[in-house]
């Protein structure tokens, strides 16, 4: 998105932890922050930034950050839980209250990458006004953290947006499929225990935690051309991109639960497992 952005013609700042391996061009600032508190480094972005930047005003900020966390709920380390959900809800907040008085000045737009693991149409089309919506969520066998995490951050999104629309700060969640990026290389996936309950289908778990599952991801150049298109063009609110997403969206708004799970069950290795033959607690 750093590249789509500067080819435009956008002056670029880019947040990254090692400058030296970004990819993007040389005329995108790059400015590093450490691997300290995320409090600490984003507070040292802002100052940065503000030297930088004319009148302290800031057109378009978006983050994107996240990593995968495959493991079966009952045996997740909870340290590794807690980070994830630090990134995913915590750091949401603390970067959007870091940079909010640069979007306030300027008027313009807070960008917010998400997940189609968070499926939460309903909650878009009728904001937080109605007691009851036909809320539906992804699940998946193996990959709970990483869509809990996505889906704690919903409500927060959709805050946001209500908050920051009378001081005409448009807010955009990035509801995104699947799309080439480093996500599965990040993940803190290790194998299972020698006493792991299931054992007998670690070498689907694996495969879920390197992405060899599941549909056919789009380019990420791709993604990010059409996904700044959006920004550009002045969207707001929910905007689902990647492959998949559109479909994820439809069937999961219609489709009973049921219907979802037969979708995702087998290629998690669930249903081999259940319909393995069971040892009798008699050893018979």
């Amino acid at each position: 998105m750093a590249r789509q952005l500067a080819d435009r013609g956008h002056h670029v700042f880019a947040a990254v932890r090692n400058p030296s391996r970004a990819a993007d061009p040389s005329d995108v600032e790059k400015i590093e922050v450490s691997h300290h508190s995320s409090l600490e480094s984003v507070n040292n972005l802002v100052a940065d930034l503000k030297g930088r930047l004319l009148e302290g005003k800031l057109d378009i900020r978006i983050k994107y950050a996240g990593f995968g966390a495959t493991s079966p709920l009952i045996e997740v380390d909870l340290s590794t839980a807690k980070r994830l959900y630090d990134v995913s809800v915590l750091d949401l907040l603390a970067v959007a209250q870091a940079f909010a008085p640069m979007l306030i000045k300027a008027k313009r737009k807070m960008v917010n990458i998400n997940s189609v693991g968070d499926l939460n149409d309903a909650m878009e089309r009728f904001g937080l006004r109605v007691e009851k919506t036909n809320i539906r969520l992804i699940h998946s066998a193996h990959s709970g953290l990483y869509h809990s995490s996505k889906t704690a951050s919903t409500i927060p999104n959709k805050t946001l947006s209500l908050e920051l629309a009378p001081v005409d700060v448009t807010v955009i969640t990035g509801m995104l499929g699947k799309i080439e990026s480093n996500l599965h290389v990040n993940d803190f996936w290790q194998g299972l225990s020698r006493s792991s309950t299931y054992n007998q289908i670690e070498s689907q778990i694996a495969k879920t935690a390197e992405g060899e599952i599941g549909p056919k991801k789009e380019k990420a150049e791709d993604f990010a051309r059409r996904f700044v298109d959006d920004i550009l063009r002045g969207a707001s609110g929910q905007v689902w991109r990647g492959a998949m997403a559109q479909t994820v969206r439809a069937t999961g708004n219609h489709a009973p639960m049921k219907v979802l799970d037969g979708l995702l069950l087998p290629s998690s290795g669930w249903n081999a497992m259940a319909k393995a033959p069971q040892k009798s607690k008699h050893g018979s």
